[in-house]
């Protein structure tokens, strides 16, 4: 998928989640603190498949892709040492690397620490990363 930062002029919008103070800020304030950028895709698929909810992780569905996504969640499961769990997975079949795939998008994780979230890429190798978001995106090839 093709993709490019956008970002906002002047002050955050509302859908950023950034306030900025409102009588100016202070001189211990750094602006940056305050810019809101986006990744913006320039086209995304509006079909979407689902594959298992947020607080039931069983999923749905029986065909390939979904017994895929299933062996990966356990795989995760058993490779966080029990850690991790991945929910509410749900993704849009696309080109990546001029390869047919599948992009999940709006993972939800949950994990013993909160913060410890396992990211597969394109050629399968396991990076681990801490990080304090909810917000993952995984590519996993048909």
């Amino acid at each position: 998928a093709k993709a490019f930062i956008g970002e906002e002029i002047g002050n955050p919008s509302k859908a950023s989640g950034i306030q900025v103070p409102l009588f100016g800020l202070t001189d211990d304030q750094d602006p940056s603190d305050f810019e809101a950028s986006w990744l913006i895709e320039n086209k995304c698929s509006i079909t979407v498949e689902k594959f298992s909810g947020t607080m039931n992780h069983c999923m749905i569905g029986h065909n390939l892709r979904t017994q895929t996504l299933n062996a990966f969640n356990h795989f995760t499961y058993a490779f966080s040492d029990c850690t991790l769990v991945f929910a509410d997975l749900q993704g849009s079949v696309s080109i990546v690397n001029s390869h047919s795939g599948l992009i999940l998008f709006d993972v939800m994780t949950h994990t013993s620490t909160g913060h410890v979230l396992l990211l597969c890429t394109i050629d399968f190798q396991i990076c681990s990363f801490n990080i304090h978001s909810d917000f993952l995106v995984l590519v996993i090839l048909a």
